[in-house]
């Protein structure tokens, strides 16, 4: 995978040129120049990436439509179609079932002509897959209150609240 740049400040700029296209990212603000009809063009596959809460749907959804993309959320495919192997009482999330859905996204690719996909765990798509991964990033205390506000268990908090301090 190219790994774009670190979004660790929310204010930061990220910027992609290539012969496809343009991409602007500012904290508030998206723009593209859309690669349609550019030749020579491959960028089939975005992947937003990044621990829960820090923003990859919207940032996605908002780059699906200026792209004309369609937006997939990994962990909402696996559980719409069912492809979870069980649910961790342990850790309060599913399993999921990594060969289906790759295949599930491999067929959703054969049907359209971009994918935008948001997930936190990126490594499970095919390298040759993927064309592009940006991993969103966020300062931890704003995490923390994104994920107490949403209702998560203290524990899940702590989890994910750790994982983004060590960039894992």
């Amino acid at each position: 995978y190219r790994v774009l740049r670190d979004l660790s400040h929310p204010a930061r700029a990220f910027s992609l040129n290539s012969r496809c296209n343009t991409l602007t990212f500012t904290r508030y603000s998206f723009k593209a120049v859309s690669t349609h009809g550019v030749k020579g063009c491959s960028v089939h596959c975005i992947v937003i990436a990044g621990t829960p809460g820090v923003g990859k749907t919207t940032v996605s959804s908002i780059l699906a439509k200026i792209l004309n993309a369609v937006h997939v959320d990994l962990s909402k495919l696996a559980l719409e179609k069912n492809l979870t192997l069980y649910y961790d009482e342990e850790r309060g999330s599913y399993v999921i079932d990594e060969e289906k859905l790759v295949n599930e996204v491999l067929k959703l690719a054969s049907e359209h002509e971009r994918l935008i996909i948001d997930t936190h765990y990126p490594e499970i798509l095919p390298k040759d897959f993927v064309d592009v991964v940006i991993v969103l990033r966020l300062k931890p205390s704003i995490l923390e209150k994104r994920l107490l506000a949403k209702n998560w268990p203290l524990r899940k908090v702590r989890e994910n609240v750790l994982a983004e301090l060590l960039s894992v």
